[in-house]
This record gives C-alpha cells, sequence and structure tokens, in this order.
C-alpha cells in the first residue's frame, strides 16, 4: 500500500524548523533497512499500537515524502492512511536567519493524526459545540453551516 506523508522536506514546520531532503532521506533508508520504522495507532510506539511497517520511502520533487507500507493481518482492511511523521526530540538545529535547519534527527515512527475534534466553535454564537451526537441537538441558528464547514476546530 501507499501514501503520501503530510509532511514535507526543505519547508518550513509550523514551529519554524526546515527538515532538509538528505538529512530525512539518510534516516527513513536507515530506519527501513532495519525493519525498524513501524506505523503505530498513536505517536507512541508501544508494542500494542503497531499496525504496520514501511517498506520504502521516497521524497519526491515536490518534497512531499511518499511511502510503501504493509498492514498487519488485522488492520488489512483499512483505508489508505493518513500518517504523520514522529521524532524522538527535536535533534540539533542550526539558526539560519529566522528559521531553524535541523542537524540531526532521529525518526521514532508514523501514527495516525490526531482523533476527530470534540468541539467547534460557532463564530457567530461563540457556543462551542460537541462533535458527538449531541452536536445535532445543539441550540444554535447557523447549526448547519457549522455542520458543513467547521469554521473554528478545538481540540479538548
Amino acid at each position: 500500500m501507499k501514501t503520501n506523508l503530510n509532511f514535507k522536506v526543505d519547508t518550513p514546520t509550523k514551529n519554524g524548523r526546515i527538515y532538509p531532503r538528505k538529512l530525512l532521506e539518510d534516516e527513513l533508508k536507515r530506519k527501513i533497512k532495519k525493519n525498524n520504522l513501524i506505523i503505530s495507532k498513536e505517536s507512541q510506539s508501544y508494542p500494542h499500537n503497531v499496525i504496520g511497517i514501511v517498506k520504502k520511502s521516497l521524497i519526491l520533487e515536490d518534497g512531499s515524502i511518499m511511502i510503501d507500507y504493509d498492514l498487519l493481518s488485522q488492520f488489512k482492511d483499512l483505508e489508505k492512511l493518513e500518517l504523520l511523521l514522529s521524532t524522538n526530540g527535536i535533534g540539533n538545529v542550526a539558526k539560519e536567519g529566522a528559521a531553524e535547519i535541523v542537524t540531526e534527527l532521529e525518526i521514532s515512527n508514523l501514527f495516525f493524526p490526531p482523533a476527530l475534534p470534540k468541539f467547534i466553535k460557532c463564530e457567530k454564537c461563540k457556543n462551542y459545540f460537541s462533535l458527538c451526537e449531541n452536536f445535532n441537538d445543539a441550540e444554535c441558528e447557523r447549526k448547519k453551516i457549522i455542520q458543513e464547514n467547521y469554521i473554528k476546530i478545538i481540540y479538548s
């Protein structure tokens, strides 16, 4: 199975760090060669969270990372996964202007993004609504608009 990671190389991340292509290519190859790049249900890769293993990786021209993976048999029915990259700490960084260039890093695993948000906020009435089954009963004149367009997502 193949998927792209939600991660770009040579581009500043939200926290301003830049992960160079060569550094990520080398670390991905090292982890894959050892059969040690796993896919887990959470950012921590406890043995009971493991659902698969990465066989190959390729950094594409646009800087995205494509991976080829196998899932454990009990997870074979999962659809194409959206995965995030988890590292052990930040590694070493070098300042270059406003950006921090990562000079050393260790990838720990790939994992599912956080669970769906539990609450959203209506920008008009400023109320927070649960995304559970009770959301359909929410008292808000813009309830339908909120359901169709998540205006602001708040993770609990």
